[in-house]
């Protein structure tokens, strides 16, 4: 991760984005990505949660 927010910060790049699973929330909550919303996704007949989260770099 801090890789990718490196690479952000050369490109000029001020707001990384990710769709993550709620398996994932913690890992991107720990990396200092704030939620922005809660959804569900439905593949085929399955419906997932997920959230949509930020970080500012």
């Amino acid at each position: 991760m801090n890789a990718i927010e490196v690479q952000a910060k050369i490109k000029n790049i001020q707001l990384l984005y990710a769709e993550v699973s709620i398996s994932a929330k913690i890992f991107f909550e720990k990396k200092g990505f704030k939620e922005t919303k809660e959804q569900t996704v439905f593949i085929g007949n399955i419906s997932f949660t997920n959230f949509k989260m930020y970080k500012s770099v």
